[in-house]
């Protein structure tokens, strides 16, 4: 049995009356108490309607919801809220538990009714796969009594479904305070949402922002093992610990606090920074220690040394700045602004006279996986662990592809691996798509589109447009992606696209690698005739979740100014900029850029949920079912469902984002991030609590596809 901490527990309460002052009072009274005795994510509905059967259905539906978000372990149902109290409520799941029994039920000395019924929730869930809404408060029984009089009494028609389906629900009599020990209540939830109790991102945040903390240590230390003259910039926690670790190479250390200069530092003496360009003789690189400030200091050091300060190599946890064309990098992380890259004989055609709309409606684009083959290894791919390495058959691909069409009513579709480019049946699936009015994009990264005659094959195919990984610029896209003159593939393929009129689009994902990188794949993108460029933000998804040192994985406050440096030049130009899964606080002034999960349907460009997650197909997206699709009055609510469904299980919003106007559309952090680097970074937002997802995004201007 869980811990009562850890058990949830949703209480439905059909009211036969419109509620009182004193009834709301006391559901909020009576789920405080729940909440606090059993886990903090309990939930409570209430409802009242003066049709008895709607009224229920509406509770039901709520709670199939919530179970749907949440996983909830037990139902309470409660057509008497006199009749329940958290003392009763820990009684029935203890003898629920110990019998074992499926579920218990108390019926009313006054009226002979159903007062409270405790379910475990799976059987819930089974009944609604089963029988649907409608089959819930029904009976076709006649024999009389309590239970079993059609339309008359839904309650027991419920309880009488439920026994139907085989599980083993008793009558429970005692009714009384409980005799056995009640565990101490907990912490009020209320006090778990200020930081020191925060029960999940303050633990893991403590443990590893000091893993973290070693990790980058040693990292730096590495990086500067083979430096033989070198500068500490800050003498402060971090250069005590990496002192000792450079031993005699430590030539000079320097800080901008008057109350450390002049005293001993491991048998120098602190010194001013402007001591650095009067020691110039005595080192050859800088190591920036203070953490999160590396920007503001090499902003700060090119002002002290002026035209100097390309001649020395300066190292930070932000990575290695070389001031020469050669690329360099320390174990398995390239930390280097190339912003030299070869074009091949490129014909500059700037993506800036299309048609643009303000318009936002939910895209019918779908996707459509064909296996996760691939010709390259992008260190931070999502699917790396992924163990299936089969294409999919071409007749599991066309049918996925038919029920987008027929069912969803799709009309788009990005063909997606792996590397579709490669995939044995791919213009046989691009002609299918056609034929049935689904038009095709491919997500590649373009190494097969290097040759004219693969491109060509697929254009006639009917390929409408390519969305394409441009990761960085020259040998650091080499790294990034594992693979042999990869960006020679890259400037081909671009030739290609220019010299045969192909529409194409860009993807790129966000590290500590290429975060310097980022105007000039903004650039590069759009004097070549990009339409779109999407930055993505790290997701440290599947196998990355409990991974705690990905050496290339960036702080978003790391990125954000090299971001905000990269939309400030897709504004000027007019390149249409998307930024992906990216709390809304790391990119202030460019908020209608911004797409978490729930902004992610109003971009053409995204992907439908409603087949995205649909359960028929092979994607590997979280499954709905159509018990819970069936549910929804809209599919705009659909939409928002598998957004905040999706939000709450893959991230989390810390105790600041709990207090932040923007709360409700954005995405927070991932849970592996959080657990990695804490929460310290994010800012809340003041005013109004905004819940409309396109509040921002609706006066951005994005392309039309014809």
């Amino acid at each position: 049995m869980k811990k009562t901490y850890e058990i949830r527990i949703t209480l439905a309460l059909p009211l036969s009356h419109e509620p009182t002052a004193e009834d709301v009072i006391k559901i909020h009274d009576l789920y405080a108490a729940m909440s606090h005795f059993f886990s903090y994510e309990c939930r409570c509905f209430w409802h009242f309607d003066t049709d008895p059967l709607k009224c229920r259905q509406e509770v039901m539906k709520a709670e199939l919801i919530e179970d749907f978000n949440y996983g909830m372990d037990y139902l309470f149902w409660v057509p008497d809220l006199n009749a329940i109290n958290v003392p009763l409520m820990w009684e029935m799941i203890e003898r629920i538990d110990a019998e074992p029994l499926t579920g218990l039920y108390t019926v009313s000395k006054d009226t002979g009714r159903l007062s409270v019924l405790a379910v475990c929730n799976e059987i819930i869930v089974r009944f609604n796969r089963t029988y649907g809404l409608n089959g819930w408060f029904r009976s076709e029984n006649k024999n009389g009594g309590c239970i079993g009089r059609k339309n008359e009494d839904p309650d027991a028609a419920f309880l009488e479904n439920l026994t139907a389906l085989g599980d083993t629900i008793l009558q429970h009599e005692k009714q009384t305070m409980v005799t056995t020990h009640v565990p101490a209540l907990r912490i009020p939830a209320v006090v778990n949402s200020l930081p020191k109790f925060h029960p999940r991102a303050h633990p893991l945040y403590k443990q590893h922002n000091l893993t973290t903390f070693v990790l980058s240590i040693l990292e730096l230390a590495s990086a500067s093992k083979n430096k033989k003259n070198i500068a500490l910039y800050g003498a402060g926690t971090v250069s005590n610990a990496l002192a000792p670790l450079l031993g005699d190479s430590l030539k000079l250390v320097v800080d901008r606090n008057d109350d450390l200069c002049g005293k001993p530092f491991y048998g120098l003496t602190i010194v001013k920074p402007e001591t650095l360009k009067d020691s110039l003789i005595d080192f050859d690189t800088i190591v920036i220690t203070p953490i999160a400030r590396e920007i503001e200091i090499r902003k700060y050091l090119k002002e002290i040394l002026g035209a100097l300060y390309d001649t020395r190599t300066v190292i930070g946890f932000d990575g290695l700045v070389t001031h020469n064309s050669d690329l360099k990098s320390t174990g398995s992380t390239i930390i280097s602004k190339d912003t030299y890259y070869e074009t091949g004989n490129l014909q500059i055609k700037p993506s800036d006279k299309l048609t643009t709309t303000t318009d936002r409606k939910l895209t019918k684009r779908a996707v459509l996986y064909v296996g996760y083959l691939c010709n390259i290894k992008c260190i931070f791919c999502y699917y790396a662990h992924t163990p299936a390495k089969n294409w999919h058959a071409l007749k599991e691909c066309k049918s996925d592809a038919y029920l987008y069409r027929t069912e969803y009513k799709n009309e788009w579709v990005d063909i997606t691996g792996g590397e579709p480019t490669i995939y044995p049946h791919i213009l046989e699936l691009v002609n299918y798509c056609n034929d049935i009015g689904l038009k095709p994009s491919l997500i590649s990264n373009m190494r097969a589109l290097a040759n004219a005659e693969t491109l060509l094959k697929l254009k006639d195919a009917g390929v409408y447009d390519f969305l394409c990984s441009v990761h960085a610029i020259g040998e650091t896209y080499d790294f990034l992606t594992k693979s042999k003159d990869g960006w020679k593939h890259v400037i081909s393929a671009v030739e290609n696209f220019q010299k045969h009129d192909i529409k194409w689009r860009v993807n790129c994902t966000m590290t500590a690698v290429n975060k310097t990188q980022l105007t000039d794949i903004a650039r590069f993108s759009y004097q070549h005739g990009a339409r779109v460029i999407n930055f993505i933000s790290y997701n440290p998804f599947e196998g990355w979740t409990l991974k705690m040192d990905i050496d290339f994985q960036a702080r978003h406050s790391e990125i954000s100014p090299y971001l905000i440096e990269a939309l400030n030049y897709c504004d000027e130009v007019g390149l249409e900029a998307n930024v992906r899964y990216l709390p809304f606080c790391m990119m202030k002034g460019h908020e209608n850029k911004c797409y978490n999960y729930p902004q992610l349907s109003y971009d053409s460009h995204e992907w439908d949920f409603c087949s995205w997650f649909s359960d028929k197909t092979r994607n590997p997206s979280p499954k709905t079912s159509d018990n819970i699709r069936c549910l929804i009055d809209n599919e705009e609510d659909m939409h928002i469902l598998e957004a905040h469904k999706f939000k709450r299980t893959a991230f989390e919003q810390c105790d600041k984002c709990r207090f932040c106007a923007l709360g409700f559309i954005c995405d927070g952090i991932a849970n592996q991030y959080a657990g990695r680097f804490g929460t310290d970074e994010m800012i809340p937002y003041d005013g109004d609590f905004i819940k409309e997802p396109t509040f921002f995004i609706r006066t951005q201007k994005k392309i039309v596809d014809e």
